[in-house]
């Protein structure tokens, strides 16, 4: 956060021992500053101390290589209507 307002978020949903990260957002003003990769970082060693075995992340175009930097691997192509 800076000065109170949220500058990089990401929502989790845990389905049994995998927990899903989505919706990985950092506003513009402050990308490119390793703050998703940090928030995820911090998400998956919370995970592994809560005993989750597996992390599914879903990406966008923009961020896919980022993730994939991190170890993520491109598994399947999800569409949506905005």
């Amino acid at each position: 956060a800076d000065g109170g307002a949220f500058v990089c978020v990401a929502m989790t949903l845990a389905l049994g021992d995998d927990l899903g990260i989505y919706y990985v957002a950092t506003e513009p003003a402050y990308r490119r500053r390793r703050l998703a990769s940090q928030l995820v970082g911090a998400l998956l060693l919370d995970a592994r101390a809560r005993g989750f075995r597996t992390s599914t992340l879903q990406a966008s175009a923009e961020g896919l290589r980022v993730w994939e930097r991190l170890g993520y691997r491109r598994v399947g192509e999800m569409h949506g209507f905005v």
